[in-house]
């Protein structure tokens, strides 16, 4: 393991079982905004496959230590819908728990 603060982040392409911590990154990165209406479900997020890789897009995470920290996603080439975020801090700073 590295030291903290200085772990590397894995890039990798979406797996079917990162839907739930998808999900609540999105939330943690959207409760910082006006914008954000808890109880309006992000569809999109429901269904990454059929939302995003196949209708030609990509969906990405940043994994640190085993967590995905990182998110990004583009549903088209000419339609970009990018949503990257960055939450090691966050999760760490919250419950210094890295390990989920």
């Amino acid at each position: 393991m590295s030291e903290k603060g200085n772990s590397a982040v894995e890039t990798r392409r979406f797996h079917s079982g990162d839907g739930e911590r998808i999900r609540e990154l999105n939330g943690i990165a959207m409760a910082t905004t006006p914008e954000y209406e808890p109880d309006i479900p992000d569809k999109d997020l429901r269904d990454d496959q059929s939302n995003y890789l196949d209708r030609g897009g990509e969906f990405l995470t940043g994994i640190v230590d085993g967590t995905i920290v990182r998110m990004g996603a583009y549903a088209t080439p000419t339609e970009w819908k990018e949503e990257f975020v960055q939450l090691y801090h966050v999760i760490e700073s919250r419950s210094g728990d890295r390990g989920r």
